[in-house]
């Protein structure tokens, strides 16, 4: 891939369902010379485009790097028990994305999907760190050989519509797609214990491109 090409924006599958209603509806009252309501629609539509924009990304080729599952700030580093209620112990590294942000997720590693579970529960403000545990999620688990990693995305205040895209069994490549949420939320990546994390509270990365730990060197 050229560089030059790595960052070529384009639109998410997934705002179809927000674009071609918007579209219908500034047409309809366009014709029917009610012009407000069609001004009002192409601003909904603009922040539409602008919102689920997805840019390719350049991915890093350090073999052991595990690079960040989403845009944001980093507003979580810490230790507690794995997602998949196994009890083990794992690093975590919880990524808070405003409506700014690119909110596509990718994957932090190469490997295979062998956990998803969907979890019912609140819409508390994504900041909070009971958001975590108390808010509506998704756990995608990446089996990378003798070790699992997860992705856990969680909805946020605004937030009402998690997507992921992949399903257990599939094969997945480092910075590939896992899915989005929408409209403002937090993700959080599970990495194993004895993983070295290079970033800090209150960094800024990018999905797909910000090396956030690498994997199996002791701390």
């Amino acid at each position: 891939m050229k560089q030059k090409d790595c960052y070529k924006v384009k639109i998410a599958k997934d705002s179809f369902s927000l674009i071609i209603p918007t579209l219908l509806i500034m047409i309809m009252f366009y014709l029917l010379k009610i012009f407000v309501i069609p001004i009002l629609a192409f601003i909904f539509l603009c922040f539409t485009i602008y919102f689920f924009r997805d840019p390719e990304r350049k991915f890093p080729d350090e073999l052991n790097a595990i690079i960040s599952p989403a845009d944001g700030k980093v507003v979580t580093i810490d230790e507690t028990d794995a997602p998949d209620n196994s009890l083990k112990k794992m690093k975590r590294v919880g990524i808070f994305m405003s409506i700014f942000d690119v909110h596509v997720n990718r994957s932090p590693y190469s490997g295979t999907i062998n956990f998803i579970k969907y979890n019912k529960g609140k819409f508390l403000n994504a900041l909070n760190d009971k958001s975590s545990d108390q808010n509506e999620n998704n756990i995608i688990g990446i089996n990378i050989g003798k070790e699992t990693l997860f992705v856990k995305q969680i909805a946020g205040i605004i937030a009402r519509r998690i997507v992921c895209r992949v399903k257990v069994n599939d094969k997945i490549q480092k910075g590939a797609r896992l899915g989005m949420i929408k409209f403002g939320s937090r993700v959080e990546v599970y990495i194993p214990i004895n993983s070295n994390v290079v970033v800090n509270l209150g960094d800024k990365v990018k999905a797909g491109e910000t090396i956030i730990g690498n994997l199996g060197e002791v701390t």
